[in-house]
């Protein structure tokens, strides 16, 4: 997290098999809740493996040129994340465009 709240880089890592099925949504804490940010799935490095049949709605946007979302959802709600294969991690960017 930046020191001004204004980026993050954040890792959704699956170490190893487990029972649940969905994880639900996943809060991001220490955001702004007054700004918008930029969601990105970085894929420099590739994409993990899922275990899942269909990727969460928000994903794919994420994938492209990125999603818009308020930083109250981001915090409070949180996003439905991805199912992932065991010993997998993907790194999401926020970066504040407004707020």
């Amino acid at each position: 997290m930046a020191h001004d709240n204004s980026a993050a880089l954040c890792c959704w890592a699956r170490l190893a098999t487990s029972p649940e099925g969905q994880y639900g949504r996943v809060p991001l804490p220490a955001l702004d809740a007054e700004a918008i940010y930029r969601v990105r799935v970085r894929t420099e490095l590739g994409l993990p493996s899922f275990h899942e049949v269909a990727d969460p709605a928000w994903f794919s946007a994420a994938l492209d040129d990125g999603l818009s979302l308020p930083g109250s959802l981001l915090t409070l709600a949180g996003l439905p994340l991805p199912n992932l294969n065991p010993q997998r991690a993907l790194l999401l960017e926020l970066t504040r465009t407004a707020g």
